[in-house]
């Protein structure tokens, strides 16, 4: 899957951590793909978010299920706990 480049333009994933070990996967695997990442506050207000993920048309969202819930609703979300729970499988 290329991320790099859609009409010209960079593909945006969001990524929203706290500062631990799955912050830096995140960011290495975002990287990785060649896609730019989209650092999100959890603790910025929601309507934040939501205007920062729009204006950017990030494609996904990246983030544990705990922060999940703070964050607005993405149909391309991935949980970092289930994307390591399936490596362990």
């Amino acid at each position: 899957m290329k991320f790099c480049l859609k009409n010209g333009r960079s593909v945006y994933i969001a990524v929203s951590f706290p500062r631990s070990p799955e912050l830096v996967y995140s960011i290495l695997a975002v990287i990785q793909c060649g896609a730019a990442y989209l650092p999100l506050d959890h603790e910025y207000p929601i309507k934040r978010v939501e205007f920062m993920m729009e204006d950017s048309e990030a494609k996904i969202l990246l983030t544990s299920k705990a922060l999940s819930l703070l964050l607005p609703k993405s149909p391309n979300t991935i949980l970092i706990d289930d994307a390591m729970a399936s490596l362990h499988q």
